[in-house]
């Protein structure tokens, strides 16, 4: 894909079907159990897009999520700028969060800062 940056294209899933597959991966429907801990666990313990989704919480609620980022087109413009995943709430519900921004001509921290800032919104909604 580096080789010919218009393929990035091809990689991509809608926000949709990202949130079907980490719902029903987290849940149990698609993987063993052992697998499924597994995947959750890895999911909560990246250290990618700490600036995304994870900086919108509050310190200390549980997140799992996995990013995706792309590389720049020759006019700047970033192709994607992802992070999908789930948020425990403190009483033990869960809800499921996909953000991604395509064709940004915004910095990766402007990009980050509107994950981040949609992040922290819908946090607000399911607490409330």
């Amino acid at each position: 894909m580096n080789k010919d940056i218009e393929k990035q294209y091809l990689n991509n899933a809608s926000v949709s079907d990202m949130l079907k597959l980490i719902k029903k991966s987290c849940e149990g429907e698609l993987l063993s159990k052992k697998s499924t801990n597994y995947l959750v666990r890895i999911m909560q313990d990246t250290n990618t897009g700490q600036d995304k989704l994870k900086a919108g919480l509050p310190e200390g609620v549980l997140i799992g999520h996995k990013t995706g980022s792309s590389s720049r087109k020759s006019n700047r413009i970033k192709i994607a700028d992802n992070d999908a995943g789930f948020v425990i709430l403190p009483g033990g519900g869960v809800y499921y969060i996909a953000v991604f921004i395509q064709d940004s001509p915004m910095s990766d921290s402007e990009n980050a800062d509107l994950i981040r800032s949609i992040s922290q919104i819908v946090y607000k909604y399911f607490v409330k």
